[in-house]
């Protein structure tokens, strides 16, 4: 099996060259390397120009276009029948490729694989909690990632191999977003076929101090946002066989983002917001769905609303049918 690892690559002069030998000297051979510099205006450019390894292929670009656009350019080149992502600063151990090329072989039918991660920080030290929550997400397995598709991604990008032709299938990254791009493809390729993840860290994700930072949090959350409601939307749609229609519940400045972001955007057909707990609350739209008045409920994950989700399903709602969590 020939697998082409594809990087997108912007402004990381400090981490590219270790991110690449990462995948140069991985055990498994049969590769090559294809980098797309998004029109970095550091070092990278000099910096990708000094690899002279036959296995490399570099495409510089004239103007920045985002990273879903220069992933699309570089899978576009690629010879081999899965892609293996590699994220610019991040590092893949050396087994990597080997143990996901054994694993897809062993695992037919699957759309992609990807693997449990290790956290490590960049030039700024950070501890060694922090690091162990950011993975704990990423380390759930296949089962939690299907069972909580709808709230949010819980795969490291640069970790996954995918099957090329069902990349082709579903028209590739969507360019329109701008961070939750890889996430908007997990939803599609989980809609024809399995992801699995495999239960071994292969991977080492890199956190920088301001991705920690709660300062582009809300660009990432509109986009989950959107992401989640348009699938959930089609999710009940195809159930049945007409546009469904929604109560959200979350506190007042969440509802009125989400209806600003995601109900605007994928024109959700919403009977009412709800922010105010109360004693009745449930037992109000448990009646709004039983008298058909409501399809569903999106949750948009508020601990101090959590008791109103929890009642919901003692009254008999079924999560993921027609009671859904989205992150906020």
């Amino acid at each position: 099996m020939f697998v082409s690892v594809v990087m997108a690559v912007y402004n990381a002069e400090d981490y590219v060259e270790e991110a690449i030998k990462s995948i140069l000297n991985q055990t498994y051979h049969q590769i090559e390397l294809i980098i797309v510099n998004d029109a970095s205006t550091d070092r990278t450019h000099e910096i990708l120009e000094s690899i002279k390894d036959s296995k490399v292929k570099i495409i510089h670009l004239d103007k920045n276009q985002g990273a879903a656009h220069c992933l699309n350019l570089g899978i576009k080149q690629a010879n081999g029948s899965w892609i293996a992502i590699q994220d610019a600063d991040d590092l893949s151990l050396p087994n990597r490729i080997e143990e996901q090329v054994k694993y897809v072989t062993k695992n037919p039918g699957i759309a992609a694989v990807g693997s449990f991660i290790h956290c490590i920080h960049g030039k700024e030290i950070i501890s060694k909690e922090l690091l162990l929550m950011e993975e704990e997400g990423y380390n759930a397995s296949s089962e939690h990632l299907k069972e909580h598709r709808f709230f949010s991604s819980f795969i490291c990008h640069g970790s996954v191999m995918f099957s090329k032709s069902v990349f082709d299938q579903l028209g590739g990254y969507n360019p329109a977003y701008k961070i939750a791009y890889d996430y908007d493809l997990w939803m599609r390729m989980l809609e024809i076929l399995p992801f699995h993840k495999l239960p071994k860290v292969l991977y080492e994700y890199r956190i920088h101090q301001d991705s920690l930072s709660r300062l582009k949090r809300q660009d990432t959350v509109n986009e989950v946002w959107l992401i989640s409601s348009k699938n959930i939307q089609k999710n009940l749609a195809d159930r049945l066989n007409r546009k469904p229609h929604f109560v959200i519940i979350g506190d007042r400045w969440t509802c009125k983002e989400f209806k600003n972001v995601a109900c605007t955007e994928n024109s959700l057909s919403v009977y009412d917001l709800y922010y105010k707990n109360n004693r009745s609350l449930s037992s109000k739209i448990y009646k709004l769905y039983c008298t058909g008045k409501v399809d569903a409920v999106i949750f948009l994950n508020s601990y101090k609303l959590l008791g109103i989700y929890e009642q919901l399903k003692q009254q008999g709602l079924i999560f993921n049918e027609n009671l859904f969590r989205i992150m906020v």
